[in-house]
């Protein structure tokens, strides 16, 4: 259903519903122990709001609402209002964590620079906090992702390359055992073409066999790595695609040398053949 205007319990307080986020994506593990929010599973309200509603109203008031700084990024604004040392111990940190957000990605080196100095004014000099800026971390993440996609793409190459021998070698065994079979074929009037077709599709079935036993037997590894280690998982379709039509070149590659050795062989030699 649609969730605007609808409302939800946060803690004791009902909230109404005004807007919703887009989902995001990102699935790299230790995002969050990095320091980079995902936001999907956050809830949003306004500073005042929560100020009047999760605290003691008594210790918050306009005039220290005022009193508050406003820190201002991408058009939206968060305050840091009431937090005084004047206030009860209790109500002390009313805020441990501010987002801010920028317009362009070029202005966070010098917003950053910005509310490191505002912070330190605020917190008389002292260095009680901590600005984390989620672009380089995830720059940092995505470096460490290209690397692990390379090590994986290069062992599912020497994978591929070594299937791809074990078919060849598969196929110039059936070419060996079925020469007598050849020089039939091509005495009663069967064209290179056909011998070639004949041996490159057995070999294409192989392969496309592996593809489609490899594909099964992935969907069921993600499927229990998420249901037992709890490590989100994503298939793609594309990816599906791109796996199945890899095993289907693998078959035509290394088994077009065997075809061809069967289609140059002389008839009347592989008749002869003992």
């Amino acid at each position: 259903m649609d969730p605007i205007g609808q409302y939800i319990k946060f803690g004791r307080v009902w909230l109404k519903v005004i807007g919703v986020l887009k989902k995001s994506d990102l699935t790299v593990s230790g995002m969050q122990n990095a320091g980079v929010n995902v936001y999907n599973d956050n809830v949003y309200l306004p500073a005042k709001s929560m100020l009047l509603r999760y605290q003691n109203r008594a210790l918050v008031n306009s005039k220290k609402f005022s009193e508050g700084g406003i820190i201002a990024g991408g058009g939206f604004f968060i305050s840091f209002g009431g937090s005084t040392q004047s206030q009860a111990p209790k109500n002390y940190h009313q805020l441990d964590r501010v987002i801010v957000q920028v317009n362009e990605t070029a202005d966070i080196n010098s917003t950053t620079e910005i509310l490191s100095r505002m912070m330190l004014r605020r917190h008389s000099e002292v260095k009680d906090f901590e600005i984390t800026v989620p672009e380089l971390l995830l720059k940092q993440q995505e470096r460490t992702k290209d690397i692990f996609n390379i090590v994986l793409g290069a062992i599912a190459s020497i994978s591929l390359i070594v299937g791809g021998i074990g078919i060849m070698n598969i196929m110039f065994a059936s070419v060996m055992e079925r020469i007598k079979e050849i020089g039939t074929r091509m005495a009663i009037g069967a064209k290179k073409a056909d011998i070639i077709a004949q041996f490159l599709s057995e070999a294409v079935l192989i392969s496309v066999t592996g593809g489609f036993i490899g594909i099964i037997l992935g969907i069921i590894l993600t499927k229990l790595i998420t249901h037992f280690a709890g490590i989100l998982t994503i298939i793609s379709p594309l990816s599906v695609l791109v796996a199945f039509g890899v095993s289907a070149a693998v078959g035509v590659i290394f088994g077009l040398s065997p075809a061809k050795r069967a289609a140059d062989r002389d008839p009347i030699e592989s008749l002869r053949y003992e």
